[in-house]
């Protein structure tokens, strides 16, 4: 379908607010079918337990952070789940960075939902991670800010945006306002914008035969146990 003007501009504006993030569609505004345009939410490999399939990732417009009008919902049924995107490394982004997000819970049990970033080097080994968690021994909670700022590894070549859910569970897990910026200048995140008629897709070519998959798959277990909290709001 056939973008309009007022479209583009929608988009060139967000995009101009989000200057600084490195994330698409962060705040999920942008929506494709059920999903968050741009978040890659196929992927296998990530059932667990095997069999099991994943759990439910939709963009969702009765729960939401701050001003947008949406959040990123994923639904357990006695599974997990994934969103990510893959962004390849730029030297000029120097050698840190800083990752936040907000994050709300509904029975999720002992499960931990996790904000991360996979480090993956030539041939895409799998060489770190650093990440944000959630308290396992916390199964229900309001909206909470986590933030962290990190080292990008030696020999990086891509890095992978994940929003999970550690292990099975049938709760509910809400995102919002994710960023992943440079220790640059400070800009502001974006603001809500129009529901756009499409949005740009994962940030690399899909790959495998799966359809949303990233076609980089990580070698070793998304996010990590460090926790770093932030103010919470209600």
């Amino acid at each position: 379908m056939r973008l309009t003007v007022l479209t583009l501009l929608a988009l060139a504006t967000c995009f101009a607010w989000s200057q600084g993030n490195l994330l698409s569609n962060p705040r999920f505004e942008g929506r494709q079918d059920l999903g968050p345009a741009g978040w890659a939410t196929v992927h296998s490999w990530y059932e667990g337990p095997k069999g099991s399939g994943l759990a439910s990732v939709e963009a969702d417009s009765s729960v939401f952070q701050g001003a947008g009008r949406r959040s990123l919902r994923i639904t357990g049924s006695d599974n997990r789940g994934i969103a990510r995107q893959v962004l390849a490394h730029k030297p000029d982004w120097g050698g840190k960075m800083r990752l936040s997000g907000w994050v709300r819970l509904r029975g999720t049990g002992t499960a931990r939902s996790r904000i991360g970033v996979e480090f993956l080097g030539e041939g895409d080994k799998w060489i770190g991670q650093a990440g944000l968690t959630t308290d396992w021994r916390k199964s229900t909670a309001d909206w909470e800010r986590f933030e962290r700022e990190f080292d990008i590894p030696e020999g990086t070549r891509h890095l992978v945006f994940n929003l999970n859910t550690d292990k099975a569970n049938s709760g509910i897990v809400w995102f919002d306002n994710v960023a992943l910026k440079t220790m640059g200048e400070e800009v502001p995140d974006a603001p809500p914008a129009p529901d756009p008629e499409r949005m740009p897709e994962a940030l690399l070519p899909l790959g495998k035969g799966q359809h949303g998959g990233s076609g980089v798959e990580p070698r070793g277990r998304p996010g990590c146990d460090h926790v770093q909290r932030a103010k919470s709001a209600r």
